[in-house]
């Protein structure tokens, strides 16, 4: 009996097979010892997933918050970018400009990320106190927010990610550990009824044929 392993099939596919020989297992009283680390595989598989489910939920959640900051901060510091070009005649190499931006621009700050970002934004904020007050004034506020906001839902968002590969690789390692499970109770079941292959498949579901391109199964 091939019984599909961890790389193959997913883990709703070995809960199935798991639960299948479950009741197979506990249908006969001579095979029924072999019924308890089935249950206790089940069970710890199912932990892991629904772990790993809720951790992916959680990676997905602070993408979106990460996402939607990170838009509305590159705005308002393109928008201020532009206010400022509008004192300058558009010349990015004045002293002014300069001065505020430094010599990469505005593009620099927007294309930083997390902590790195804020501090640069903090610093574009000092220039602008002292060389252009009247635009610290009107942008200060949301924009120092906007980029405190986001250094936040960044490191928010790499520890989901962090803790999402890490619970994803737990919920394999409990796949992998059901699966050899089914492989030890074969073995045993192949010793209890030796010779006798047709019995000892009953006990694992048939894994599903194979269509071919045709849309034919073999």
């Amino acid at each position: 009996m091939a019984i599909r392993t961890a790389k193959a099939a997913g883990t709703a596919a070995i809960l199935g097979d798991a639960r299948y020989h479950l009741g197979a297992v506990t249908s006969r009283t001579d095979t029924k010892s072999h019924a308890d680390p089935v249950r206790k595989g089940i069970a710890t598989l199912r932990t892991r997933r629904n772990t790993a489910e809720s951790d992916e939920e959680g990676r997905v959640e602070g993408l979106g918050a990460l996402t939607r900051l990170d838009f509305e901060l590159d705005r308002i510091l393109s928008k201020l970018d532009g206010r400022l070009l509008d004192r300058v005649d558009k010349d990015r190499s004045s002293p002014l400009y300069r001065e505020v931006v430094g010599k990469d621009g505005m593009a620099r700050i927007i294309a930083l990320r997390g902590k790195a970002q804020l501090l640069a934004v903090k610093a574009l904020f000092t220039a602008l106190a002292k060389h252009a007050p009247e635009l610290h004034e009107e942008y200060a506020e949301e924009t120092l927010k906007l980029a405190a906001d986001a250094a936040a839902a960044e490191t928010t968002y790499e520890e989901a990610t962090t803790a999402a590969g890490r619970s994803q690789g737990e919920e394999f390692i409990a796949r992998a550990e059901m699966v050899r499970q089914l492989q030890k109770n074969e073995g045993a079941l192949q010793s209890m009824f030796p010779g006798q292959k047709a019995r000892v498949r009953t006990f694992f579901r048939a894994r599903p044929k194979k269509k071919t391109e045709g849309g034919e199964t073999k």
